[in-house]
């Protein structure tokens, strides 16, 4: 048996603006890529890890606030490979550093179901299941088996279950505390029966229904997913974002029903969480919307005019400005209905507390 032997990584200085979606000016003073699990034992023994490096994918849901104080390590492993097959059903052990999305493109064309409905979610695969990403009726719990991880604490590797994740809205085990885990791969069990696939979200209805699909496939729930959301969200190339700023915010029925009294068009959904019983989600960009901010713009950022959840950068700011414009959007939803917004991304500064693998 040939045991891989990995490379020392090399640390250096790195401008972080291609880094991150966002698109703002910071600077690591120690930078380095991981290519490999094995490279990670090593650096653990040397105690690098001691320094609670931020751990970042393709920056899709990180902004960098201000240049960071510690390292930055970039989870750059690869490589796709079906793990388990059976007539109904494959699984998928997806290396940490590849692009959700291309893996979501490649199980389409392999004809496996249960992701199509999570097409161009930026990001990694390792990000994945911190965020517990979700879209159109699916999550990534729907079809989550387990995942490698390595512990920054202990140096040591471990298989963790669905179970164990303790997956929730936009929410997991790799999201509260200090950050301890990361993550070198994820398996998921995909569907070859058609049957189950999810198109009941009333976006997805409705564009199928003009296009006269009756029973769409997986490839069909591909295309409807990736055209609705490019006739939504704008291209971060194009116009720096993190797709969705805020988190859907949760909140108790007896809030829900003061507020509908007040806004009898307010909507609300299930929250999807067994630990909240009794409470509904609100969508962040109808709070936005209703308090004014969609489409509105100070000085380098503003919220997106085709879809209020958006945060876009349209150059030239920095993260001061950025973290005076969030305020000013959650202070108006507070003001005019009593909710809190949280951020969905995680922000990376003096003052914040580093994240997890984004």
């Amino acid at each position: 048996m040939t045991v891989e032997v990995a490379e020392r990584p090399h640390f250096k200085t790195q401008s972080l603006e291609g880094y991150h979606s966002m698109g703002l000016k910071a600077t690591a003073s120690e930078f380095f890529l991981i290519h490999s699990k094995h490279q990670l034992a090593p650096l653990w023994r040397e105690g690098w890890f001691d320094r609670r490096p931020v751990l970042l994918g393709e920056g899709t849901n990180t902004v960098f606030i201000t240049d960071p104080k510690r390292p930055v390590c970039k989870i750059a492993m690869k490589g796709i490979r079906i793990s388990d097959e059976s007539e109904s059903s494959v699984r998928v052990q997806a290396a940490a550093g590849e692009n959700w999305h291309q893996l979501v493109t490649w199980a389409v064309a392999q004809n496996y179901g249960g992701i199509e409905n999570l097409a161009l979610i930026p990001g990694t695969v390792g990000a994945a299941p911190v965020q517990n990403i979700g879209a159109y009726g699916v999550e990534l719990s729907d079809v989550f088996e387990e995942l490698e991880a390595f512990s920054m604490k202990h140096g040591t590797f471990k298989t963790i279950g669905r179970e164990e994740c303790r997956f929730g809205y936009r929410s997991s085990l790799f999201k509260h505390g200090e950050p301890e885990w990361l993550i070198c791969s994820v398996s998921i069990r995909l569907t070859k029966d058609h049957h189950k696939l999810s198109s009941s979200y009333q976006s997805l209805e409705t564009y199928l229904e003009k296009l006269g699909i009756q029973t769409p496939g997986v490839g069909d729930l591909y295309q409807a997913v990736c055209s609705i959301r490019k006739s939504k969200l704008p291209d971060p190339k194009i116009l720096p974002n993190c797709g969705s700023f805020f988190k859907n915010p949760v909140i108790s029925m007896e809030r829900f029903r003061h507020c509908k009294s007040m806004f009898p068009d307010m909507p609300a959904y299930p929250a999807g969480d067994s630990t909240a019983k009794g409470h509904v989600k609100i969508p962040a960009g109808w709070l936005i919307e209703k308090a004014g901010w969609k489409g509105r713009r100070k000085g380098g950022f503003g919220m997106y005019r085709q879809h209020a959840l958006v945060l876009v950068h349209f150059g030239g700011s920095g993260g001061g400005e950025l973290h005076a414009f969030m305020e000013e959007v959650t202070g108006a939803v507070l003001n005019l209905f009593g909710i809190q917004l949280e951020p969905e991304v995680h922000l990376i500064g003096d003052t914040i507390i580093p994240s997890t693998q984004t």
